[in-house]
């Protein structure tokens, strides 16, 4: 990753959090293989385990899992069983002893080690074009300016171990959809609170032909809301589970190296900052807005700067 020191971060909780906040990985495998190409990535999404949540230092480890019949978790298998690490070089042994050409991956030992570096990547959700037009300052000025990409992101390195046992499957696919389902469940109850808001909002300001605005009950019905019951695994027949944990292999990371980039326009003068705030906000999206957001943290910028934005904005678009 090409971190310029205006970009980087290297707060380690930071990095965790992002990671927490945006899941969804990539993870990229260099493996030599007559087979398969060098190259392989898929999205995963993964648990980051912390021992010590305050520690400022660790970096943790990730756990994941991966469809057998995924090319690149073949190209992982056959390379752990043909070239074991020290740690599971025994019990790499008896696994190929099992192993036949198919359509899915080689069954895996207990646990195999790839010998490897392996790399997954995270991006936070709110990224977004930037516009020469938003620089305010520097614009009108010279017209030195370009577009760019304002972005969040975090690279993960470590070697990746197996897992066949139905234990370590049973534990991540576990905790996985616990975090997911308590963030659902976060989001549905944000929405119910902003319907909430608008609806006071409304009866509170009324009409002033017809008076206040009564609030129907079904009004507070979410579509998709089952009362608040998070989903667990074990709401699935646990037959129907073992036989999906039979098409997948589990992966975990120990994370060996952590690096972070908050592309936050970081690098240009306070009236371009403020400038690339007012033109995201100004486009009234959520990706958008929650990068201006971003923007304005890694920018110094407070919520007071928001009538300077304007008026720079306001002078840029005139130029």
């Amino acid at each position: 990753m090409y971190l310029r020191a205006a970009h980087a971060e290297t707060s380690i909780p930071v990095l965790r959090q992002l990671i927490r906040d945006h899941p969804l990985g990539i993870l990229t495998t260099a493996i030599p293989h007559p087979e398969y190409p060098l190259l392989q990535c898929s999205h995963i999404p993964w648990v980051l385990d912390v021992q010590d949540e305050g520690s400022e230092t660790e970096l943790g480890r990730l756990r994941g899992h991966m469809a057998r019949a995924n090319p690149q978790a073949k190209a992982m298998v056959e390379e752990a069983l043909a070239h074991p690490s020290s740690s599971s070089a025994s019990a790499s042994t008896s696994a190929s002893a099992s192993a036949s050409p198919s359509t899915s991956a080689p069954a895996p030992a207990p646990t195999m080690t790839l010998q490897q570096q392996v790399l997954v990547l995270f991006t936070a959700t709110p990224h977004h074009y930037v516009s020469p037009r938003f620089y305010a300052e520097t614009k009108p000025a010279t017209g030195k300016v370009v577009p760019t990409w304002d972005y969040a992101a975090v690279q993960v390195y470590g070697r990746a171990t197996l897992h066949g046992e139905t234990s370590f499957l049973d534990g991540q696919m576990g905790d996985l959809t616990r975090e997911c389902e308590e963030g659902l469940l976060a989001a549905q109850l944000r929405q119910r609170k902003r319907k909430q808001q608008q609806q006071q909002q409304k009866c509170a300001s009324g009409d002033q032909d017809q008076g206040p605005v009564s609030v129907k009950p079904e009004d507070n019905d979410d579509d998709n809301d089952d009362g608040g019951e998070a989903w667990k695994v074990s709401d699935a027949p646990a037959g129907y589970i073992k036989v999906l944990q039979r098409a997948v292999v589990g992966v975990e990371i120990e994370i060996e190296r952590l690096e972070g980039k908050f592309k936050m326009s970081q690098e240009m003068g306070l009236g371009d900052r403020r400038g690339v705030v007012e033109g995201l906000e100004g486009l009234g999206e959520g990706v958008a807005t929650d990068l201006a957001r971003m923007v304005k943290e890694r920018g110094g910028l407070g919520d007071d700067d928001g009538a300077a934005a304007a008026a720079a904005a306001a002078s840029s678009s005139k130029s």
